[in-house]
């Protein structure tokens, strides 16, 4: 069950934070306390917006209020590792954030990138969990073949009635989205580097609001965040090669393999997951309509530094 705060009761939370982040040992405070201020800001607006009464109502705003309750739970999560120095992990979470960041970006901007397909492929996002299900019921048919074929027995996942039911929906999504290319992508544009590539060409996070003097991301691109980050931390979400260098220290004419809590990646985290929620922010007030200039001057106020 979860525990609604109201505005004054999430400040009086995250106050707490900045005393303990003054005696952290692996980051500067000030590191910190960037990505508090930011956390404390996105749970904010979330709070208000779920007890405001809104006339307009959208699936686009339904998207951006479940991706920025997602994204605000794994920042929680990134800033708790940080806090106890296992900034690797925490690269995995940023990862997330940065795929959700691209994916809400794509979705608010698609009726520019793909004009021919209208709300589409907003749509096909949403149901998309029905070609989840079947790629989960594919695999375990695959399993259970494979173990009667050598004379074992599995139990089933799923009752009949409700297997019939997978299959239905995911043949009925194959032909609601041709555009899919046989329900293996909700998107038109495929892979997801190409959708963050699309997203930048529209200049629009580049742009900012000229009109209420709101700057936008001058030198931020989705496409090099995915190449120099998303892909980089594919090793440590997968635990290839690649990141062993982050777990291994030499001392001396000895290599020792690090246990438990360091500095490793820490700031890092800190930073990458600050700045994806600032952009995530940006949209997500956008969409919503909220006061993006009053968000922008809570956030001076609170001390937050903005990534030059």
């Amino acid at each position: 069950m979860s525990v609604k705060l109201s505005p004054t009761e999430i400040y009086s939370r995250w106050e707490k934070e900045l005393e303990v982040i003054k005696d952290l040992p692996y980051a500067p405070a000030d590191t910190y306390r960037n990505l508090i201020v930011m956390l404390q800001t996105c749970e904010v607006q979330l709070s208000e917006i779920n007890v405001k009464k809104r006339d307009i109502y959208n699936q686009m705003l339904a998207i951006s209020r479940f991706l920025m309750a997602h994204v605000f739970q794994l920042g929680n999560g990134a800033y708790q590792l940080a806090k106890t120095g296992f900034g690797n992990p925490g690269l995995i979470i940023c990862r997330s954030i940065l795929e959700s960041l691209t994916e809400l970006s794509y979705l608010w901007l698609v009726k520019k990138i793909n004009p021919e397909l209208g709300d589409v492929e907003r749509d096909a996002w949403v149901e998309y969990i029905n070609m989840n299900r079947s790629s989960v019921l594919s695999h375990w048919e695959q399993f259970k073949q494979h173990k009667e074929n050598k004379g074992e027995t599995v139990e089933k996942i799923l009752e009949d009635p409700v297997i019939e039911q997978v299959r239905e929906k995911a043949a009925q999504y194959i032909e609601d989205y041709p555009h899919s290319k046989n329900g293996r992508n909700w998107a038109k544009i495929t892979p997801l580097v190409k959708r963050a590539r699309a997203v930048d060409d529209t200049g629009w996070l580049k742009r900012g609001i000229p009109e209420k003097g709101i700057n936008g991301f001058d030198n931020f691109s989705l496409e090099e965040e995915y190449i120099t980050i998303y892909k980089h931390t594919s090793e440590y979400a997968h635990g290839e090669s690649g990141s062993i260098q982050s777990l291994y220290e030499t001392q001396g004419n000895r290599g020792t393999i690090i246990i438990g809590a360091s500095d490793s990646n820490v700031i890092t985290t800190l930073g990458l997951a600050t700045n994806y929620l600032l952009v995530f922010l940006y949209v997500f007030a956008i969409l919503n309509r909220l006061d993006l200039r009053a968000i922008l001057n809570e956030l001076e106020r609170q001390g937050f530094i903005a990534p030059k």
